[in-house]
């Protein structure tokens, strides 16, 4: 599997209708490709969307198709600008914060 390939977002939901999960992949989708399988099983799915990724961009570059650009996690999940280390002096605060308070912060071993 390419690195791009591994890049690209896949939904996997339960259907009544179908009576199976569904595995769809939303930026393929928006360009009008019919871009959606199923299987029994979660993992059934989750191999056939594996399966179809690998067909959607195969058949992409080689009939020169346009490929759609992956959805990145970080551009919802995040303020803009906001980085690691913002994160990591933020959180520092927070816990000094917390401490201060004479409160113990629930810490999370490795």
């Amino acid at each position: 599997m390419s690195e791009q390939q591994v890049r690209y977002s896949i939904l996997i939901e339960w259907s009544n209708l179908d009576d199976a999960y569904i595995a769809s992949f939303p930026e393929w989708e928006r360009l009008g490709y019919l871009a959606h399988t199923h299987g029994e099983t979660y993992a059934e799915a989750a191999q056939k969307g594996q399966d179809l990724l690998t067909h959607l961009i195969a058949s992409a570059s080689k009939h020169g198709d346009v490929m759609p650009a992956p959805a990145l996690f970080d551009a919802h999940a995040y303020a803009p600008g906001e980085t690691e280390e913002v994160i990591v002096r933020e959180t520092q605060q927070l816990l000094h914060e917390i401490e201060e308070q004479g409160e113990t912060p629930v810490r999370r071993t490795s």
